[in-house]
């Protein structure tokens, strides 16, 4: 990778992706993409002037964004305390360990929150509340690295929260729900199969998803058995997490329900074993509100606006900004 500018725009392979340029003015022969990871390699120790630097420029821009997303991860060791990026050519510096990921929470070493996102892969989705910085998402951006280990990207992205439709949601009060035996716990009506289920929760500690499970035209399917599960930033979330005794909102898509029926959501909990001794604690939950949302931003990470840097040379074409 350098520093040339000219070509970078005029490659073929850019301007098909729609990628303006992508660059480095510093350390650009060592920092390298491979299978769609950026490596940037550790810097001089003790030295606060040596730095990787990369530079993107895209026309994929999710105007109005809430959210920018890195995914990264490093060598054992790493810190991010000097990494920092910029908005635009003559933007300000935004430093990781002072940006907020959302109101009063940094992005990177905050003293309580660290992130919950992590990918199979191992990478950790560090978010910037745009709003919260002063920032607005645009079509070009710089990062610096200052750090001992060496780091790698996976991908960087716009993101919105997911979009509720006012007229679809249900303020409940299904309090110290025992999932060891079986409750309705309400239901609501979907406008369409592309849209999301959602539902405001909170548990004691023991109470997991395992015995939560929807209804829909006909057909119920449990999480546990392979019903989908997201949490906010789009991750998928597994049946057998604890859920969290503050409230939490997470969505299930109801694309994998029969598309044929009355377009009623029936939520349910809770065990059917007919003996006592049969059963494990399964714990309580709450459940304050249940309601329908669309897709804010697509699940996983892949949203519409990513674009990514191939593993072929240096070139744009698919999840970096």
């Amino acid at each position: 990778m350098n520093k040339d500018y000219a070509a970078s725009h005029a490659d073929s392979r850019n301007v098909e992706a729609g990628i303006y340029h992508f660059l480095s003015y510093s350390h650009g022969d060592k920092i390298y993409t491979e299978d769609g990871i950026l490596h940037m390699p550790g810097t001089e120790a003790g030295n606060e002037n040596d730095y990787d630097h990369v530079g993107i420029g895209s026309s994929h821009v999710l105007k109005g964004a809430k959210y920018l997303v890195f995914s990264i991860k490093g060598e054992e060791g790493y810190d991010l305390n000097g990494f920092r990026f910029k908005m635009g050519d003559n933007g300000k510096e935004n430093w990781f360990n002072s940006v907020l990921a959302m109101e009063g929470v940094k992005t990177y070493g905050d003293a309580v929150y660290q992130t919950p996102y992590v990918t199979a892969e191992g990478f950790k989705w560090y978010i910037v509340d745009l709003a919260q910085n002063g920032l607005e998402a645009g079509d070009n951006i710089h990062m610096h690295y200052t750090g001992e280990k060496d780091i790698e990207i996976d991908s960087i992205f716009y993101a919105n929260d997911f979009n509720v439709y006012e007229e679809s949601k249900n303020a409940i009060n299904m309090a110290d729900v025992d999932l060891n035996d079986y409750h309705w716990l309400n239901c609501i009506h979907a406008p369409s199969r592309d849209s999301y289920f959602y539902f405001k929760i909170k548990g004691d500690g023991v109470a997991d998803f395992d015995t939560l499970r929807l209804q829909m035209n006909g057909k119920q399917l449990f999480f546990k058995d392979g019903l989908k599960l997201y949490d906010k930033a789009g991750s998928e979330v597994s049946s057998s997490t604890l859920i969290p005794e503050e409230e939490t909102t997470y969505y299930a898509p109801l694309s994998a329900f029969p598309e044929e029926g009355d377009g009623w959501v029936h939520f349910h909990s809770g065990e059917y074993a007919d003996k006592e001794e049969d059963k494990k604690p399964r714990g309580k939950i709450s459940v304050s509100e249940i309601g329908i949302a669309e897709k804010g931003f697509s699940v996983d990470g892949n949203a519409a606006t990513d674009c990514v840097i191939s593993s072929e040379d240096e070139t744009a074409g698919g999840k970096y900004i």
